[in-house]
């Protein structure tokens, strides 16, 4: 009996041993079972999403419309102008002002554009210049009025006015096909000149009484006129950023009247202009 139960007790605790390793292994295979099953969820569902989406694009497609750029077709701004008599004349000063200018594209890189622009100078020379002084159909009268002439009539010396006018143009511009960091263009534009009412002051030279010479002076006043038939031809270089545009512009401004005497000019305009 004494060695009986020593084997009973090996054998009880062999048993449970044995049961209890059995069990470990069968849970431990149970959990590789779902973890395997697990990546096999998710491997499918990796898989599945690339024709989940295939699916999904031509719907996407139709609903997406392709982005174009905004095109802008209207300009306004303000420019500042210096001009220059031509032919130059001795007593004329430089033309100077500023207007605005609007523009509308009308088709592939050709322009309708509208001008004002006020401008005015000075004149100062020695004898009456009809295509720098206001026109006029008669000789300034010298003092005196309609009396008997003097012996030694004055004489006239200088001729002084301040012409003040309102050039409104429309015309055309051309943008030229060249890839630059500067755009160039051409432009030509008709014009219509009013001459706003001018003063204009003569001086004449009398006989001399004494050492110093006798000077008496008279002024005359011009309605305003309009002139027409006047053309500008323009060359210029444009910078455009996003909603503007910075120009340099040099015009040849010709008056084809002759009916009115004019002076034609060369003008240099600088401006911005708002795109929208």
């Amino acid at each position: 009996e004494e060695h009986v139960l020593p084997i009973i007790i090996a054998e009880k605790l062999d048993t449970s041993a044995l049961y209890n390793s059995d069990v470990a292994l069968f849970l431990a295979q149970k959990d590789s079972l779902k973890i395997a099953q697990t990546q096999k969820d998710s491997l499918l569902a990796v898989m599945e999403k690339p024709q989940d989406s295939l699916a999904a694009m031509p719907l996407l497609a139709q609903n997406t419309k392709p982005v174009r750029a905004s095109q802008k077709y209207f300009r306004i701004g303000a420019q500042a102008t210096l001009g220059f008599a031509q032919p130059k004349q001795a007593g004329v000063s430089v033309i100077r002002g500023q207007g605005f200018a609007a523009e509308a594209k009308i088709m592939r890189s050709f322009w309708v554009s509208a001008s004002a622009e006020w401008l005015h100078h000075e004149v100062a020379t020695k004898e009456l210049v009809k295509k720098f002084h206001p026109p006029r159909d008669s000789f300034p009268k010298p003092p005196g009025g309609g009396g008997p002439q003097p012996p030694f009539p004055p004489k006239l010396v200088l001729v002084e006015s301040a012409p003040r006018y309102l050039l409104l143009g429309l015309g055309i511009r051309y943008e030229l096909p060249v890839r630059f960091w500067l755009r160039p263009s051409i432009r030509i534009a008709h014009e219509w000149k009013r001459i706003a009412p001018t003063l204009v002051t003569y001086k004449f030279e009398k006989a001399p009484i004494g050492p110093s010479p006798n000077h008496e002076f008279t002024a005359e006043k011009f309605d305003a006129q309009w002139l027409s038939n006047q053309w500008r031809l323009g060359f210029g270089l444009e910078k455009e950023i996003p909603n503007w545009t910075f120009g340099l512009w040099a015009d040849y401004s010709k008056v084809l009247s002759e009916a009115r005497p004019a002076f034609d000019a060369l003008y240099l305009r600088a401006g911005a202009q708002f795109r929208f």
